[in-house]
């Protein structure tokens, strides 16, 4: 047993001593490895080797090893963009050539061949530009260098390839984007673009003036406009910054504020500031209106156009003798007007020659004003409607866009304006489709259009001014009576006269008439007026939610003093009204309390209801109707207390805090320019304003005090009406 145990121990003494001598071996084999690697690797670097560059193609570098050396092979692929395309080649992007140079030159016996004119030709490419802006006479030439894409500018609105130039052309109005697209050519990708002097100098001008834009946009009042007054109008803050943008604008901008926040007077600000001459284009039924404002403004009469086609006097008047502002509606601007010519060739042939033109369109710009002004222009949106057709046939120095509704469905509705303002810029609607849209319809790269709209649109919401307004902003609006209501009015009117005779305030007169009486013929004055509104007080609510902007108050409340008339508007404003008034079998029917009460949670709580119709006794009091944003009067009650109340249904409590906008719609009698004639919803607005005045004056905050009647005041007007009618 311990001889066994003795020839295990030298077994394992003779192993250990075995593996001792092989790992002897190993370290002299590898030894002998390595210092011959080493004379492998300093014979390949004594030996000769030649980097030879064959030839440049496409921006890349093509060279030839002429053997192999691993230290070359290792060196070269370190450089970025190397390409091994076979047979010892390898290409370089030509950028790379100065630092395959260098890498290559470090290393022992490496010789770099290159002809004087190829490589003159890589260091050509390496510096040139990847574009060279120079500024033609109508666009931006913009030359292709060897290093540049036409896809990398070719998003900017406008931009159109010449192929046998090699040139892109960009409009002059886009030179702030066409930067914008470069730059980051330079700071991302390292590329150089050269521009010439003129075309910088016109970028900065852009640049600066699209930050002179959104410097005007952010202030919470104007500089230039401040405290700007004209006749009894002074500008609001808000409005003071709505006109300096038109200013820095050029006169041509889209003043996009909200409804009922001045946008006429901003827009005759610019105008009587600057002594500018202007035709207004607006709806029918706000002519009217217009011709009030424009009166106290500028404290002249506007030349007020009408007629399907120019008269004598109108041509005259336009080319001799214009007035500062001349109103004209859409309806008639947009009316074609079709006409054959006939002309004989050399042969006796007779041939007709059919033309359609827009008369009113030709005399205003035959008449050279200084700017047009579009109110309301969403009218517009249509494109291939006459009134958008029209619209951009008007030249004019300046142009101004004014709607609180730029888009009412879709963002082609934006082009027809657009193209207007700057035609250069937004030359084609296929166009700003394609770019602005997946389908014609779905809105795609919106970020890039708000980046357009920047220099050209200015928006405010009541929401954004708010602390400028007061709780209650009142807005009076005039519209003319139609044809047949004026045809009615003058029949009860001239009624109203014989009937009064010498009738005096006591209630003594010649006719013994009794108060009662005659204000029961009044008040079919002021019916035919209601009646005659309806559409239009139905057009405004329908206006005024679809221009408040979402998460507003954008709901509306009207008011009238009559049954029948609140039930005409319920129905011309569909199904998304509510109406205290329904019609029964033989007359309209208002709704029980308990009902009113249930119909007023609806109009509180449901998203789907948008208007709500009622009388004046039935809710101006006891109703909290604080979803509404807006309350429309189609017709005016006899005491302030009355509207007073109305207006306290929707202005916020404490709990729901928020101001309103109350429009008071008032009739007038259309007439020549010059006329003074007043219809009776005037009279009563004017008494109405007047003893308001009084109240808050003398006893501000005294309810009992506002409940004074007009009727005798009334009277007594249309008493002297008529003796100056027996005068005349």
């Amino acid at each position: 047993m311990s001889q066994q145990t003795d020839e295990m121990a030298q077994l394992a003494q003779d192993e250990a001593f075995l593996k001792a001598e092989m790992q002897k071996l190993a370290d002299k084999r590898a030894m002998l490895m390595r210092q011959q690697e080493e004379q492998r690797r300093q014979e390949e670097l004594n030996k000769e080797f030649t980097m030879t560059a064959l030839r440049f193609v496409q921006g890349s570098v093509v060279v030839n090893n002429s053997d192999y050396r691993q230290d070359v092979v290792v060196a070269q692929q370190h450089i970025p963009t190397r390409h091994y395309i076979g047979n010892g080649e390898n290409s370089f992007a030509a950028e790379q050539w100065p630092k395959l140079k260098q890498e290559m030159a470090k290393l022992p016996n490496v010789k770099i061949l290159i002809s004087v004119a190829l490589e003159k030709e890589i260091y050509a490419w390496i510096n040139s530009p990847a574009w060279e802006i120079n500024l033609g006479i109508r666009s931006f030439e913009c030359k292709l260098g060897p290093k540049g894409y036409t896809s990398q500018i070719q998003g900017v609105p406008g931009a159109e390839w010449k192929h046998e130039r090699k040139l892109m052309l960009i409009p002059l109005t886009e030179g702030w984007r066409l930067h914008d697209k470069l730059n980051v050519l330079v700071e991302k990708d390292g590329l150089k673009v050269e521009w010439s002097s003129g075309a910088q100098k016109l970028i900065l001008k852009q640049l600066e003036g699209r930050a002179r834009l959104d410097e005007i946009a952010m202030m919470e009042r104007g500089v230039l406009y401040k405290d700007f007054e004209m006749g009894p109008f002074k500008l609001r803050h808000f409005q003071e910054v709505g006109a300096e943008f038109i200013e820095a604008a050029g006169g041509r901008a889209l003043l996009g504020y909200e409804m009922g926040l001045g946008k006429t007077i901003i827009s005759l600000a610019y105008v009587v500031k600057n002594n500018l001459r202007a035709i207004v284009i607006c709806p029918a039924s706000l002519k009217a209106n217009w011709t009030r404002e424009i009166r106290k403004a500028t404290g002249k009469a506007p030349l007020v156009l009408s007629g399907g086609e120019p008269t004598r006097y109108d041509m005259i008047r336009l080319l001799t003798d214009p007035p500062q502002v001349t109103l004209i509606n859409y309806d008639i601007l947009s009316r074609k007007s079709k006409s054959t010519t006939q002309t004989k060739d050399q042969e006796g042939y007779t041939h007709e020659k059919k033309e359609v033109r827009f008369l009113w369109a030709d005399l205003l710009n035959l008449s050279k004003p200084d700017i047009y002004i579009s109110d309301e222009s969403h009218y517009t949106k249509n494109v291939e409607a006459n009134r958008s057709e029209v619209m951009r046939q008007l030249k004019a120095p300046r142009f101004l866009m004014m709607t609180g509704t730029p888009v009412l469905n879709r963002p082609g509705e934006l082009w027809p304006l657009l193209n207007v303002l700057h035609p250069d810029q937004f030359p084609a609607y296929e166009t700003f489709l394609r770019q602005y849209t997946y389908d014609g319809k779905t809105a795609r790269n919106v970020e890039e259009l708000r980046q357009l709209l920047r220099s050209i649109m200015i928006r405010r919401t009541r929401k954004d001014v708010h602390k400028d307004l007061p709780p209650v902003d009142r807005i009076t609006e005039y519209h003319d009576m139609g044809p047949k209501a004026l045809k009615l009015y003058r029949k009860i009117e001239s009624g109203i006269y014989e009937a009064i005779g010498d009738y005096s305030v006591t209630g003594k007169g010649g006719h013994e008439m009794g108060i009662a009486n005659l204000l029961a013929m009044i008040q079919r004055l002021k019916m035919v007026c209601a009646i005659d509104k309806c559409e239009i007080t139905a057009e405004q609510a329908l206006n005024l939610y679809d221009q408040t902007d979402e998460g507003g108050y954008r709901k509306v409340l009207i008011f009238s003093q009559y049954k029948g008339v609140a039930y005409k508007l319920s129905q011309l404003l569909g199904s998304r009204c509510l109406s205290f008034v329904s019609k029964g079998r033989q007359d309209f029917v208002t709704a029980e309390n308990e009902e009113r009460d249930r119909l007023v949670q609806q109009f509180q709580n449901d998203p789907n209801v948008h208007f709500l119709v009622v009388t004046e006794k039935t809710a101006k009091e006891g109703h909290n109707i604080t979803a509404a944003g807006h309350v429309i009067f189609n017709d005016l009650f006899w005491t302030p207390a009355g509207h007073d109340q109305a207006e306290g249904r929707a202005y916020g409590r404490e709990s729901d805090s928020h101001g309103i906008s109350a429009y008071y719609n008032i009739s007038t009698i259309p007439g020549p320019e010059e006329t003074t004639d007043e219809s009776i919803e005037e009279w009563i607005w004017q008494l109405l304003k007047e003893k308001m005045a009084v109240i808050n004056e003398v006893v501000e905050g005294v309810e009992g005090s506002r409940d004074v009647s007009v009727v005798n005041e009334l009277i007594e007007k249309m008493r002297g009406k008529m003796s100056l009618n027996k005068r005349r």
